[in-house]
């Protein structure tokens, strides 16, 4: 039985080196040289993803972009999955979700029922943990590396190229967590790497990186998941989109492949803008639609009045 593999993309980490203002990257092994441009030296963290073609005609595009500045953070994603073979699903997927009082982007496996690993219910169970948002983080760590471990081991036993092409070429899993915490933007990315021991056994090495923090001495960090020649096209069309609107930003970079009827990436467009005063909704699909906190609280306040009278 194979695996599901999400309908994300698979994402590499790479922290920029800026030369003459130009992020400059070399992805692993793969020998494709990809860039992210920016006249103001604030691009520090780039998350791209190279073609990938597998044999067994996994697809794994999407369009994601997550732009993270002092004053804001804004993401946009389209709203199409494919199956394993490549076909698009008729049902439309929300890939921007809720964590607890934050917010999530999942690329890579998802889950694997043959050995029980499902990670977006693990995400639900650590987003239900008490303790602040990094408290969430790491038991969200813990609860999936054993789960994942698992996953990954029965895959290299029964498919070793499969578990190849989507676990050693590519991390096998990877989850941005984005939101407000104390007053202060953050994003959070944990890349979960597989490593093959002396026995062949897989363990999972998690690399971890947030900004604000070490790997993001400028507060800005700048993600974006889709086809390199997109990327390419939109850093060469909007040189100054971090200090333009992102909002628009978002739109275009997600939009331009849409229009290009790419068969991993549809319509509609989510847009969640997210500023230290909460966030908001630019647009999401119906079947995204969330309870409204606010009210929620109001009326669990009100039960409790009701009580003590």
């Amino acid at each position: 039985m194979k695996p599901n593999f999400s309908i994300f993309a698979h994402v590499y980490i790479l922290t920029a080196k800026i030369i003459n203002n130009i992020a400059l990257f070399r992805v692993n092994s793969l020998g494709f040289l990809l860039y992210c441009a920016y006249q103001m030296r604030l691009i520090v963290v780039c998350l791209l993803m190279p073609a990938f073609a597998s044999p067994y005609n996994f697809s794994h595009g999407t369009a994601i972009f997550v732009a993270r500045t002092s004053n804001e953070i804004v993401v946009a994603a389209d709203s199409r999955s494919v199956n394993g073979n490549g076909i698009p699903d008729t049902k439309l997927i929300c890939k921007i979700r809720r964590f607890g009082d934050a917010y999530i982007v999942v690329n890579g496996m998802s889950n694997d029922k043959a050995s029980g690993y499902d990670v977006f219910s693990i995400l639900n169970k650590a987003s239900r943990r008490k303790g602040s948002f990094v408290d969430k983080i790491t038991a969200f760590e813990s609860l999936v590396k054993s789960s994942l471990e698992k996953a990954l081991n029965r895959l290299r036993r029964e498919d070793i190229i499969t578990f190849q092409q989507n676990a050693i070429d590519i991390a096998p899993l990877g989850v941005n967590f984005f939101g407000v915490e104390q007053g202060t933007l953050v994003l959070y990315n944990r890349r979960f790497v597989a490593n093959l021991s002396q026995n062949n056994e897989v363990s999972v090495i998690i690399e971890r990186h947030s900004c604000p923090g070490s790997d993001c001495p400028d507060g800005v960090a700048f993600v974006s998941v889709g086809a390199t020649e997109f990327r390419e096209r939109f850093a060469r069309e909007n040189p100054n989109f971090m200090r333009d609107d992102l909002v628009e930003a978002a739109r275009k970079f997600v939009q331009m492949q849409i229009d290009a009827e790419i068969t991993d990436v549809g319509a509609p467009i989510d847009i969640l803008r997210i500023t230290k005063s909460g966030a908001k909704w630019i647009q999401r699909k119906a079947e995204c639609k969330e309870p409204n906190t606010a009210n929620l609280i109001k009326s669990k306040k009100h039960i409790r009045k009701r009580r003590r009278t």
